[in-house]
């Protein structure tokens, strides 16, 4: 059988063109299906910061009010005692000094 004039002249052009379209669409695929991935991921963080936001904020309230319950009177019921000797100690690179309550005057 012998060949036509020009019937098998672009025959390598169409596969590889056929070829980069296929690869082409397979990609386009891979990365339609990542960004489905990515946004149903996107969503379920979205949901935890929230979760999350609320339970801070409940914390943060509680923490408030009990930092509003705390007085001299309450901290001498659970055992606190004023100090007697308060001794302030400052250091720098050059000096070193000790202070304590009865040197103040």
């Amino acid at each position: 059988m012998t060949k036509m004039p020009g019937e098998f002249k672009y025959r390598g052009k169409i596969w590889l063109a056929s070829g980069c379209a296929g690869f082409l669409a397979l990609s386009y695929l891979a990365f339609f299906g990542m960004t489905i991935t990515n946004i149903a991921k996107y969503q379920a963080a979205e949901k935890q910061i929230s979760s999350v936001t609320a339970d801070l904020s409940q914390m943060e309230f509680s923490y408030l009010s009990k930092e509003a319950e705390i007085n001299t009177t309450l901290a001498a019921a659970r055992g606190f005692v004023e100090p007697t000797n308060i001794v302030i100690a400052h250091s720098s690179l050059r000096e070193t000094a000790f202070v304590s309550k009865g040197d103040i005057k």
